[in-house]
């Protein structure tokens, strides 16, 4: 068994001699330790929760020289974890220190915060955290990755991204399924399964961008497409996208106000969520866009209040995807989805007065205005439009 000690704190994967077969960071335990522990004078391998003794390993794979280890399976390292992470981002060694204990405090409990560790030999090289908020104005989007630091001599080798997969698996199982993560990096997360969603000011008033990863995300359901765009059901995958379109006051939210209840208070995961499955459970005609050749989330487009004979169209793109067309391609099609698959036979909006950008791409599509109020201006689609 001398052999397997090389094997303290790396990922292994062990075959055992019932047949199971174990994957995951491993610990190092003497027959010494064991006879007091367990009354087995035998040298064993820990993973999780599992001990493998030397003489029921068939084989063994060493798949990383490297561990992740959540900082909740170490609590005996929680002060050098703590000025580790101090060291490297130079925030309060108190703040770190509480944030581990919280952590701690949950026991075998799922919850926020989480920190991780990777560990090769004896030391610490890499880590990362899981709390509420990185320190930024958009609260609704959590829980947020945050300190992810590879120690420089570590760089280059598949840490980072062999640690944020760890990181998002674990959370998942937690039931913890979508992260959010703040960087300026562009280009890096990508690699590793995380795309970006929007942009979001720091409480230090700078501007970052955020990404979100989701463990288990499937394909949307196709609808119906036009030249450029999916049209597809709404979906709980898809509420990461969803927070970042109502929730983007400065560029989306003034603008459609109006039609979705001017609410002040930010949208949640949970409101979202609700918002998805009552639209799936009325087969409401409601759609989300995403562009064909990337696989980008544009935005919704609804027939609200739809009743057979009219509907009004309500549509809200997203900040980044606004001024490239899609606006217009979205309209077009859908009004002939409505009047050609829904039969209706009146399709009206209204818009914002201030919001000319929208009210322009309206009239190209067919639509006029018939009246108009302080806060609204109300088009409807003049079937002789060619």
């Amino acid at each position: 068994m001398d052999s397997y000690k090389k094997y303290d704190n790396t990922t292994v994967r062990i075959r055992h001699v019932s047949g199971d077969v174990l994957t995951g960071p491993c610990e190092w335990d003497d027959a010494e330790y064991n006879l007091s522990e367990w009354g087995r004078e035998e040298e064993s391998l820990r993973i999780g929760d599992y001990i493998i003794y030397g003489s029921d390993i068939v084989e063994i794979e060493l798949l990383r020289p490297e561990a992740v280890i959540p900082v909740r399976d170490w609590p005996e390292a929680k002060e050098e974890i703590a000025l580790w992470f101090h060291e490297r981002w130079h925030i309060p060694l108190e703040a770190y220190r509480e944030s581990i204990r919280d952590c701690l405090g949950l026991g075998e409990r799922s919850g926020i915060p989480q920190w991780y560790v990777v560990v090769r030999g004896n030391r610490i090289i890499a880590g990362c955290g899981v709390i509420e908020n990185d320190f930024h104005e958009r609260k609704d989007l959590t829980p947020n990755v945050c300190a992810v630091y590879v120690d420089e001599e570590y760089r280059r080798q598949g840490i980072a991204g062999f640690m944020l997969q760890t990181v998002c698996d674990d959370m998942a199982a937690m039931g913890f399924r979508t992260l959010y993560l703040l960087t300026s990096h562009v280009g890096f997360y990508e690699r590793y399964g995380w795309r970006f969603l929007c942009d979001a000011r720091g409480d230090d008033g700078g501007t970052c961008r955020v990404y979100v990863h989701q463990s288990g995300k499937r394909d949307p359901v196709t609808v119906f497409e036009s030249d450029n765009i999916r049209f597809v059901e709404v979906s709980e995958d898809l509420i990461p996208d969803y927070l970042a379109l109502v929730n983007d006051q400065e560029n989306v939210n003034r603008y459609i106000g109006g039609s979705i209840g001017g609410a002040s208070e930010p949208y949640t995961a949970d409101k979202e969520e609700r918002w998805v499955r009552k639209k799936l459970a009325e087969r409401a005609p409601v759609f989300s866009m995403i562009e064909k050749s990337t696989g980008e989330f544009i935005g919704n487009i609804e027939f609200m209040d739809a009743d057979g004979a009219q509907g009004e169209l309500g549509i809200a793109i997203t900040a980044r995807m606004q001024d490239r067309g899609f606006g217009t391609e979205a309209v077009t099609a859908f009004v002939k989805y409505g009047l050609e698959r829904m039969r209706l036979r009146r399709i009206w909006l209204r818009t914002r007065p201030f919001n000319g950008r929208a009210r322009h791409v309206y009239e190209k599509c067919g639509f006029r205005e018939y009246d108009r109020t302080e806060d609204h201006i109300f088009m409807e689609f003049d079937p002789e439009h060619k």
